[in-house]
């Protein structure tokens, strides 16, 4: 649902997983800001993007068999996507029906604001 959401990093990982991944993706976001305490980012994009915050690294995720084995690694890891395409890749299925792939004209601009 649309609105303003306030929570931590830390609250954004879902364990229930079997296999450690990346999650917590937010689509549609218009803006977010993220804060350390003593420093702020602020993302912006009207026409959306989508985001994930997390405190483990992809090849953490990548590595690590089972959720219970992650280390935080004391620091952030923020991921913004301004497209994102459907799920297909020929790993483990059919490749990606041509049309869900990310159009080249679909142009969206992404302002980063750091205090």
């Amino acid at each position: 649902m649309l609105g303003v959401y306030n929570t931590t990093v830390s609250e954004g990982y879902d364990y229930t997983y079997v296999k450690p991944q990346e999650n917590g993706s937010h689509y549609g976001t218009e803006w977010l800001e993220i804060s350390s305490g003593s420093a702020t980012m602020r993302v912006e994009c009207e026409e959306g993007i989508s985001f994930n915050a997390s405190e483990y690294s992809i090849d953490q995720l990548s590595k690590t068999p089972h959720a219970w084995q992650l280390v935080k690694e004391g620091k952030t890891y923020l991921h913004l996507d301004l497209h994102m395409r459907g799920i297909g890749t020929q790993s483990c299925g059919p490749m990606l029906n041509e049309r869900y792939f990310v159009p080249n004209s679909d142009v969206k601009t992404m302002r980063i604001y750091l205090d």
